[in-house]
């Protein structure tokens, strides 16, 4: 009798692997906290509205700045100009959009082509609601309304825009006042720092002297959101099996680090959903949002303005224009945008009150965060990708980054990524060699013992054939008597390299030294689907030949597999040897870095198959590892 434990785990174990891939595409995850929190927000006891505010020198559409370019980032090694080309709006006083300048929409580009390709990361909707805005959700400075039916606040209308900053940034300042004497300024200056990859934005609140200022002792805070990178680009047109955009957020206690994240929805939201709350024991460390390989992070320049962010909401946007029907908004192309819930201290008459934030606009690089000490708190969003929802993903997280460091190691050797995608496979693989002969003898040697006492466990079959109860009853008996019973650790290198498994799948679909990495011939992106030919079809517009290369592979290993004596066993095993297909059809879209480790990986299990078959002999229904 075969091993029938074996044989009823090993389609669980396929099945979850189905389930992880399922769920790594379409899964919107919830927060991912250390503990639940409230998601309420800290507000004064004693507050009484205010009378409208007039805006004094109104800036009108005609009198916008200019676009800006910031140089803003290192030098690209292309030759390049450095930087961002930042473009910002009086809407608000913000940013409108940044294009990178040293990265670009696509591989393998002419220096004539860069100019025309430079990756947009921060997108410009032309929806009148941009980057870094202040939102007064309180609704402490309603202004006067431009036509009956429209609130107006001060995040939605024209700030004036001045060149005290000169060549280093620029700034916005809204100047309020109502019929009571009340006068408030507000500043937003954005610094652009040359050779570094973010850009620093200081908030500032200005009361001016005179005893019709704000009593600060009924007002003494102004609670806002700052509202984050409004429109992070997706790459539409990429593998599947990517996670959707995400906005993220990293607190520290004495307790450790806590992190929290919120994927995108398929469809926009009205209410802000909580990524986390900073709890009174908690200082805030950062915030953003991000996609596969790119991120905008706030991190707060001094605890001040750590201790004035009381929690991170976030809300999915649009990314297709207003004019988009309703199947394009239907088709999940959406962003997220976090917002910072701030409470900053009102000032005292004659006094200023300002906070400060690193805004990081970049690649997701865990060699740039390691390597710069400013950046180096951003190696905790760089840990998010490599999380699994699986709940057997112990231990792949440290496995991911191990396995990260060797494959960077061998791309320094080597000088090719996808040449070092296939050492590291044959390398794990081999680690793991030792463990599959074992677990062969094991299940061999079963197997020979079964074969012996086949003849007597047939006759106990044939004798209470009508008699279920008494036949399982039998053989137990029987079992026990000869000591047969099936190896309880023959699943155990199948469980043993599931971390193995998610990690590398993991590390490989987010890893941002992949991106645009040309392996060989027609394969010039890792980071995308290897894409032969176009086709033109709706559901499959390439030929993509490494899945299909892979799925040969592991067809020819499952019907290599011998089958077992057993009818019942036997019946399930010929099922098992379709499940290949069902895997080619859902990995078909992999990014070709995931699809060379994988074809590597059957390749591999091909020889290991011979080599087990010339030491150990046939071992009917052996699962393979991956």
């Amino acid at each position: 009798m075969e091993n029938r434990i074996t044989s009823l785990l090993l389609p669980i174990f396929l099945v979850g692997i189905a389930f992880i891939v399922i769920t790594q595409m379409n899964k919107s995850d919830r927060p991912k906290t250390n503990g639940e929190h409230s998601a309420t927000t800290r507000v004064d006891q004693h507050f009484e509205p205010d009378e409208l505010f007039k805006i004094v020198n109104q800036v009108g559409p005609d009198q916008r700045p200019p676009f800006l370019t910031g140089s803003a980032g290192p030098r690209a090694v292309e030759g390049q100009d450095p930087g961002y080309r930042i473009v910002t709006s009086s809407i608000g006083g913000t940013i409108r959009s940044v294009d990178a300048l040293d990265y670009y929409t696509k591989p393998g580009l002419s220096d004539a082509e860069k100019v025309e390709h430079q990756l947009p990361l921060i997108e410009d909707l032309e929806k009148g609601v941009y980057s870094f805005a202040i939102e007064d959700f309180l609704k402490r400075f309603p202004l006067v309304k431009e036509t009956p039916d429209q609130d107006r606040f001060i995040g939605e209308v024209y700030w004036q825009a001045t060149n005290e900053l000169g060549d280093k940034g620029i700034r916005y300042r809204l100047e309020l006042a109502n019929s009571k004497g009340k006068r408030l300024t507000f500043e937003k200056d954005f610094y652009f720092l040359e050779g570094r990859r973010h850009v620093k934005l200081v908030v500032r609140i200005k009361n001016p002297s005179g005893n019709e200022s704000f009593d600060t002792s009924v007002f003494n805070k102004f609670h806002y959101y700052l509202r984050g990178p409004m429109v992070m680009r997706i790459d539409k047109n990429g593998p599947s099996f990517t996670t959707p955009p995400r906005a993220f957020a990293v607190v520290k206690s004495t307790e450790g680090t806590r992190v929290a994240q919120l994927a995108s929805t398929k469809k926009p939201e009205e209410t802000p959903r909580q990524v986390l709350t900073v709890e009174p024991t908690e200082t805030f460390q950062l915030a953003g949002a991000g996609n596969r390989f790119f991120a905008c992070i706030l991190a707060p320049e001094n605890p001040v303005t750590a201790l004035a962010v009381q929690g991170v909401k976030a809300m999915s946007v649009p990314r297709v224009p207003d004019s988009a029907t309703p199947e394009q908004i239907e088709n999940g192309y959406k962003t997220i945008t976090p917002l910072l819930q701030i409470a900053q201290d009102m000032p005292k008459p004659g006094e200023t009150s300002e906070i400060a934030f690193q805004i990081y606009i970049g690649p997701k690089d865990r060699r740039l965060f390691s390597t710069q000490p400013e950046y180096s708190d951003y190696l905790a969003v760089s840990d998010l990708d490599l999380q699994s929802p699986c709940f057997c993903a112990f231990g792949s997280v440290p496995l991911a980054k191990v396995m990260l460091g060797v494959l960077e190691m061998f791309e320094s050797f080597l000088g090719n990524w996808g040449l070092s995608i296939i050492l590291l496979t044959l390398l794990v693989r081999a680690l793991m060699m030792p463990l599959n002969l074992r677990q062969a003898r094991t299940m061999r040697a079963y197997q020979d013992k079964m074969t012996k006492l086949k003849p007597e466990m047939d006759a106990i079959r044939a004798k209470y054939k009508n008699n279920q109860k008494k036949l399982n009853q039998s053989m137990m008996e029987f079992q026990k008597k000869h000591k047969v019973f099936p190896p309880l650790l023959g699943c155990l290198p199948l469980f043993l390299t599931m971390p193995v498994f998610l990690g590398l799948f993991t590390m490989l679909r987010a890893s941002f030294p992949l991106r645009h990495q040309p392996f060989v011939g027609w394969i010039n992106d890792l980071s995308q689907p290897d894409r032969l030919a176009a086709l033109g079809l709706p559901y499959v517009p390439y030929l993509n030949l490494l899945p299909l290369l892979m799925l040969t592979l592991w067809i020819i290993n499952a019907f290599r597999t011998p089958l077992s004596d057993d009818p019942q066993q036997k019946q399930q095993q010929r099922m098992m040897r379709w499940m290949p297909m069902v895997f080619g059809v859902m990995l078909y879209g992999y990014a070709s870095g995931l699809a060379l480790y994988m074809t590597a990986s059957a390749i591999w299990s091909l020889v290991e198959q011979r080599v087990v078959r010339k030491k150990v002999g046939k071992v009917a229904g052996m699962p393979t590892t991956f």
